[in-house]
Formats: C-alpha cells, sequence, structure tokens
C-alpha cells in the first residue's frame, strides 16, 4: 500500500509542479515538448506491446481483444470531448481568451481512467509509472498554456491544475473502492482495467508518433528518439 500512495504522489506532482512552474514564470513552454512526446509516444507503445499485453493475454481474462477495443472506443470518445489536447497538441488563438472548458472535462476524464490501473499491485507498476509520467508532462505543459490564455489568475489556474492533477489518483482508489466490493474477483478486475488502458493508450500512442512530424514526416532525430523510447520500454 506504501508503495502505492508513492506512485500515486509522483502521478499527482509531476502535473503540480510541470504545470505550476509555467504558470509561476507566465511562459507557455508547449512548444518545448515535441522531443518528450515523441519519446512518450515510442515508450508507452513498447510498453503496451512488450509487457501488458502478453499479462493481459495470460490472464484469467474472458475476450481480452473485446477488453482492449472498448479502452480504444473510450479514447475515441474521449477526443470528441478534449479534441485530443492527450496527444500534447493544442492550436492557439491568440484572439480567443474564451477557456474551452469541456476540453479540460475529456482530459480529467481520460487521466481518470489511466490512473485506475494504480489501484492494482503488479509486477509491471513502476515501468507504467515510468510511461504514464513522461505523457502528462507535456500534457501539464499545454493545459497550464490554455490557463495563460484565458488570462486565468494564478489562482484560479493552480486550482483547475492541481483539479486535472488529482484525476489519476481518484481513479486509482475508485479501483481500490471497486475491488472491496467483490463484484469482481481481482484476478479478474486488474486485467480488464490494464486491457482498458492498453486500449486508451495505443490509440494515443500511434496517434503522437503519426503526429510527431510536421507534414506527418520523420526526421533522423526523432526516429532516434522512438528507437530509444522503444527500447528503453523493452528493457523496463
Amino acid at each position: 500500500m506504501s508503495e502505492i500512495i508513492v506512485e500515486l504522489l509522483i502521478l499527482f506532482g509531476c502535473v503540480a509542479l510541470t504545470g505550476g512552474a509555467v504558470l509561476v514564470l507566465r511562459h507557455p513552454l508547449h512548444k518545448q515538448g515535441g522531443m518528450l512526446l515523441a519519446f512518450s509516444g515510442a515508450y508507452l507503445l513498447g510498453f503496451c506491446v512488450t509487457h501488458l499485453l502478453p499479462y493481459i493475454f495470460h490472464s484469467d481474462l474472458g475476450k481480452p481483444g473485446l477488453w482492449i477495443l472498448g479502452g480504444f472506443m473510450i479514447q475515441i470518445l474521449l477526443e470528441f470531448v478534449s479534441e485530443g489536447v492527450e496527444h500534447g497538441h493544442f492550436h492557439y488563438d491568440e484572439g480567443n481568451k474564451k477557456f474551452p472548458w469541456v476540453i479540460l472535462i475529456g482530459l480529467c476524464l481520460h487521466a481518470y481512467f489511466e490512473g485506475m490501473p494504480f489501484g492494482a499491485d503488479t509486477e509491471h507498476q513502476h515501468s507504467l509509472l515510468l510511461g504514464i509520467v513522461l505523457h502528462k508532462v507535456p500534457v501539464a505543459l499545454v493545459l497550464s498554456g490554455m490557463f495563460l490564455q484565458a488570462g486565468f489568475s494564478l489562482r484560479k489556474s493552480m486550482i483547475l491544475l492541481l483539479t486535472f492533477a488529482a484525476m489519476s489518483p481518484l481513479g486509482a482508489i475508485s479501483y481500490v473502492a471497486i475491488e472491496g466490493t467483490d463484484i469482481l474477483a481481482p484476478e479478474i478486475i486488474a486485467p480488464a482495467v490494464n486491457a482498458l488502458l492498453v486500449g486508451i493508450l495505443l490509440h494515443v500512442a500511434t496517434t503522437i508518433l503519426f503526429e510527431s512530424g510536421e507534414g506527418h514526416r520523420f526526421n533522423l532525430l526523432k526516429v532516434l528518439i522512438i528507437l530509444a523510447g522503444l527500447s528503453l520500454a523493452y528493457l523496463s
């Protein structure tokens, strides 16, 4: 349980510190996250293929492929709301000061689902934590930049940022609560939640990689970064 608490604090802290730095400095940094975004996309894709998929298909979960497709569809639905900000991209309109609240709602739901597997105690937990942290940092940069663009005060921005940061820990807490109801056996619920996460991450990771080059073209540096991300996922 103590390890889970540490992981939740890390999930919360990576968003709070990264986004908080942007808000305090009053300087958007979303354009500096491109390389990290490509690396995180490659890591998440490699981690899903080399770790999560074998774990799910060797579990007692029935029809795991349907659970994965379910997660994939959840992410498609979420993107109708979030407009793909979880990929680290947002088209800024300097003349538009109206904050898109629906995007924040979509990001919070996305973070909630990402956090649920951290309520389970599985052998790939630490590697998954690294992937989610790498994924959340660019998103926090974009979200904080959106707050600045909307002209929000520091206090209001921090409240919204911390709300977003709390969603993944809330997802993990929800998992623990569901597990305590005995609605599903622990050997079923853990792979089920991870299968949903795989569907979500496969959609996010592949979209990130396809969008990681201008005009959807890859340069040599980004190819090397992607290879590094895949290699780290395999070795983790």
